[in-house]
């Protein structure tokens, strides 16, 4: 599994991903121009289960499930839209988890000024939901000339999918 850490610069991304790894990636890294820094790294989840199969079936090796945290920079929340590495990085995860800052330090400045949790969680929030409704309204627009041509796939498909975009583009305006 990919667990994707976002949020604002100087959060606390990478030393949440460090205490969770026992890592020691730099932290305080900031970039600047847009760009996008992923470092990752694995852990292995201990499970008894796994050790007693083992105990019982002694096999040659045996492997735990591992977690790969993606400590991913250069999400600004301020922007109108995220860039396309940022875009790709995210869609290598499985799941976000969402780091806000809640405490205040002059050596390490709030990157909006001011220490507001529930206005940075919304700024995200946004930034996400944002872009889902892109990446809907496009597939939609493809849908669409899809049904015009009438060429390639079977339209009772076609229709399930642009029944299925429609609706997930009216939750998506709607804020879900």
């Amino acid at each position: 599994m990919k667990i994707g850490i976002i949020g604002l610069p100087q959060c606390g991304k990478t030393t949440l991903c460090n205490a969770l790894t026992g890592a020691d990636l730099p932290v305080g890294k900031m970039l600047g121009g847009g760009r996008v820094a992923v470092t990752s790294a694995t852990v292995s989840v201990p499970d008894e289960r796994v050790d007693w199969l083992a105990t019982l079936y002694k096999p040659a090796k045996t492997t735990h499930a591992q977690v790969t945290f993606l400590d991913i920079g250069g999400v600004q929340g301020s922007k109108s839209s995220f860039s396309g590495p940022l875009l790709n990085a995210l869609a290598q995860t499985d799941a976000f988890l969402h780091v806000v800052r809640s405490f205040a330090n002059d050596l390490v400045p709030h990157p909006l000024l001011s220490i507001d949790a529930a206005r940075d969680v919304q700024a995200l929030d946004d930034e996400l939901l944002l872009n889902d409704l892109l990446v809907v309204e496009r597939r939609l627009e493809k849908l669409g000339d899809e049904r015009r041509k009438g060429a390639g796939r079977d339209k009772a498909e076609i229709e399930r999918e642009h029944e299925l975009f429609t609706r997930l583009h009216t939750m998506l305006n709607n804020g879900a």
